[in-house]
């Protein structure tokens, strides 16, 4: 993307948002005020997630979608699942995620912990073919949840903003996930989809915690 089509972008909009966490352009056809559908990808920590929210609220008009992760497909949030974003109240809330999959990776986590504490047990034993087997488990594990957390999570994403954009034709979406769900290397179909409309892709900077 050129210098040119940045600054139409609207990178200076987004000066408001100093401090650790702060937003650039991951993708887009179009300027923050222009877009349909704004892609805000964070890295799952308070802060990040209160950035989400700041930028809601300053640019959503009344009525507007927000879709959070960790919240079934098109149902109301808890409000302890959203209390770190600080939304306004005037926007709507749905999860886009399938559940699922997400507790999978909960299981998926907790099993290789267990695994890393067997492991930090037998390092006393001295036994190494036993720990050499139980990190193959956790690099399985592993590997399997990696599978999961975008390829796996993203088509409920995806489903979810198309429902969104037929029901409420005339607002603005907020898509609030893991920033690596807007990654053309992670998962190019949701870039194509997103072309079918005018859209702007976000970013926050800092480094990524899990899912």
């Amino acid at each position: 993307m050129s210098t040119e089509g940045l600054s139409k972008i609207g990178l200076e909009q987004l000066s408001a948002f100093s401090g650790i966490y702060e937003f650039c352009v991951n993708s887009g056809n179009c300027s923050i005020t222009e877009a349909k559908i704004l892609c805000l990808g964070e890295v799952h920590n308070e802060s990040a997630k209160l950035m989400v929210g700041k930028f809601v609220n300053l640019y959503a008009n009344g009525g507007d979608i927000v879709l959070v992760e960790r919240v079934a497909r098109g149902e109301a949030p808890p409000v302890e699942e959203i209390r770190d974003y600080q939304f306004t109240d005037r926007v709507k809330i749905f999860g886009w995620d399938d559940m699922v999959l997400v507790n999978k990776i909960w299981r998926f986590r907790a099993d290789r912990n267990e695994i890393l504490k067997k492991i930090s047990k037998l390092h006393y034993q001295d036994d190494k073919d036993q720990i050499s087997q139980l990190r193959k488990e956790s690099s399985s594990l592993n590997q399997q949840e990696e599978d999961i957390i975008i390829k796996q999570r993203n088509p409920s994403l995806i489903h979810s903003f198309q429902d969104a954009r037929e029901q409420f034709p005339d607002k603005r979406i907020f898509l609030s996930a893991g920033r690596r769900h807007f990654s053309k290397y992670e998962d190019p179909h949701i870039i194509d989809e997103l072309r079918k409309d005018k859209y702007i892709s976000l970013i926050t900077s800092g480094p990524m915690n899990h899912m």
